[in-house]
């Protein structure tokens, strides 16, 4: 894809190439490349890129999922970064000296089928931003437990809780923009 550059005055789109390959037996492979031009300080920009890799393995009515990925210059498509999630207002690829930050990151879960209408997942995954300022890292580390139920064709309810910490971002280096602790979200969605 080419997609329209987050920096808005890039001189090429934001690129994204990805392959995924399925087998017979449904389990699921896929990798990605991402490109795109970075705002640095000033009006001087940097072309940062990542790679992820992702598998999703299925194992009777369990299914097992993992996903990593790592680059510089690429905080917004992981909505992670320095200062905490992407916004208008904030640039989350660089540092204070305007370099490009290293974000890596993973996504592990298993994903049980009870019933025909009824299925959980567990999930645990964490984003490190490297190098964000002399020595310092920014992680942001999450869990989400949830149960979906398929009540009609199309129509799901679900409930999700999740813990997300951003714990090691010092104070008075940016704001922490990812709302910490434990949450609990409820969801009706219909598929038409």
């Amino acid at each position: 894809t080419l997609q329209d550059p987050v920096y808005t005055r890039a001189d090429m789109p934001d690129m994204v190439a990805s392959y995924t390959h399925r087998t017979d037996s449904g389990h699921t492979f896929n990798l990605a490349v991402t490109g795109r031009e970075v705002s640095t300080l000033g009006d001087d920009s940097d072309f940062g890129a990542a790679i992820s890799l992702g598998g999703k393995f299925m194992l009777g009515n369990t299914a097992l999922s993992l996903t990593g990925f790592t680059g510089e210059g690429v905080g917004t498509y992981s909505g992670f970064g320095y200062s905490g999630t992407w916004n208008p207002s904030k640039n989350v690829d660089i540092n204070a000296e305007g370099d490009l930050i290293t974000t890596t990151g993973f996504s592990a879960g298993v994903t049980q089928k009870f019933s025909d209408k009824l299925r959980g997942t567990v999930r645990y995954g964490q984003v490190k931003a490297d190098e964000v300022a002399d020595g310092v890292e920014d992680t942001l580390k999450m869990s989400n437990i949830n149960l979906v139920y398929t009540y009609l064709p199309g129509l799901e309810f679900g409930i999700e809780w999740r813990d997300q910490n951003q714990t090691t971002l010092p104070p008075g280096l940016g704001n922490k923009s990812r709302v910490n602790g434990q949450q609990v979200e409820v969801m009706a969605m219909y598929r038409f």
